[in-house]
């Protein structure tokens, strides 16, 4: 018999979220590792992993919708050209490739 976790993680796939996100803990995971604080995941949202705007470049965070993910991808992208070359003017729609840590 499949344990509720597992259940959830097939839920989660099958409608193509990436993990879950409790936002008044500022807490988020991803499929591979559900629940990894082996808390209370009752709370928790269905997710998309986008780019954490807050920290490294790589680092991911949680998005309760596919467009913040998506915009925080293209933001990140243009902040980090804008690092790498200087400020172009360059408008970023979408995000350009994989730009997340392995982590």
């Amino acid at each position: 018999m499949a344990r509720v976790i597992e259940i959830v993680k097939a839920h989660l796939e099958a409608n193509g979220f990436d993990g879950l996100v409790q936002t008044d803990a500022e807490c988020g995971c991803l499929c591979d590792d559900l629940a990894p604080c082996g808390g209370e995941f009752g709370q928790c949202e269905p997710a998309y992993r986008g780019a954490d705007l807050y920290g490294e470049h790589g680092d991911w965070a949680m998005y309760t919708s596919k467009e913040a993910a998506r915009k925080s991808c293209g933001e990140a992208l243009q902040r980090h050209n804008a690092a790498m070359t200087g400020p172009t003017g360059v408008q970023v729609d979408e995000p350009v490739g994989r730009i997340f840590s392995g982590e």
